[in-house]
């Protein structure tokens, strides 16, 4: 995630902080511009920005017979029927 994306999500809802918090913020959790592997700030931030893509990855797997879940940038699709069963997605 680079420092743009950080900053708009400050800025956007639910915390709609204005442009001046959202840069000192995004200054302290980015380094070199970028969300940096290892900090303690980098998970949940990653996770509130990946947020909409879970939500509607969710949706598609939930109406496929799928379960999904993401650690980091590891997606996971697990399956409860047979491999030739399995939706065409």
């Amino acid at each position: 995630m680079h420092f743009g994306r950080v900053r708009n999500l400050f800025c956007s809802y639910p915390l709609v902080l204005s442009k001046p918090v959202a840069t000192v913020l995004s200054h302290l959790c980015c380094y070199q511009g970028k969300l940096p592997q290892g900090a303690p700030t980098s998970p949940i931030i990653s996770n509130m920005i990946a947020y909409r893509l879970d939500k509607e990855i969710q949706y598609l797997a939930s109406n496929n017979r799928c379960t999904y879940t993401r650690y980091a940038d590891d997606l996971t699709f697990s399956f409860t029927q047979k491999e030739e069963n399995y939706p065409d997605l």
